[in-house]
């Protein structure tokens, strides 16, 4: 069970259970907005809940193999990011997506090498393209930079040839 708590008045506003999936053991909480939280753990799928509905999750994504090691919000709160040692990073849009869904809106393989981190780019005008740009780093030395809006690699730059 995940507790919300108001760090104002100390007292719990939303209790998130995940007893339908007794192998969640959560990794990853990621806020949306002051509402809605996205949740992480090791049984590979990703929950959205709502403090104003908390009985269940709004909407539940399972596209990853392995563990979910990593959430990530875009600064419109519009698409999670969400990578894991199966080698893919998903990207999850929750006004497209149905209350249980099983595959993303987005995948990007980075061609069966662990994905440790995302990040998404902070200043969306910095570049050539006004598209969302996501930064990963990669279990071999890459930084993968992708274009999310057209589904392409932009570059890959291996960190252990930049001395």
């Amino acid at each position: 069970m995940v507790t919300v708590w108001d760090a104002e008045t100390c007292k719990d506003v939303a209790k998130f259970d995940h007893q339908m999936d007794h192998s969640f053991r959560g990794l990853e909480i990621e806020w949306q907005n002051s509402k809605r939280v996205a949740m992480a753990g090791m049984s590979k799928k990703i929950y959205l809940w709502d403090t104003d509905a908390p009985e269940r999750p709004s909407q539940v994504w399972s596209g990853h193999e392995e563990i979910v090691d990593q959430i990530t919000w875009d600064s419109t709160g519009s698409m999670l990011a969400s990578c894991s040692k199966d080698s893919f990073y998903c990207i999850w849009k929750p006004e497209k997506s149905t209350p249980v869904q099983k595959t993303p809106v987005q995948t990007f393989d980075k061609e069966r090498t662990y994905i440790n981190t995302i990040r998404w780019n902070c200043n969306p005008k910095m570049g050539h393209s006004q598209d969302p740009l996501l930064a990963s780093g990669c279990q071999d030395g890459f930084i993968m930079l992708w274009n999310v809006n057209q589904g392409k690699l932009v570059q890959a730059l291996n960190a252990h040839d930049q001395e």
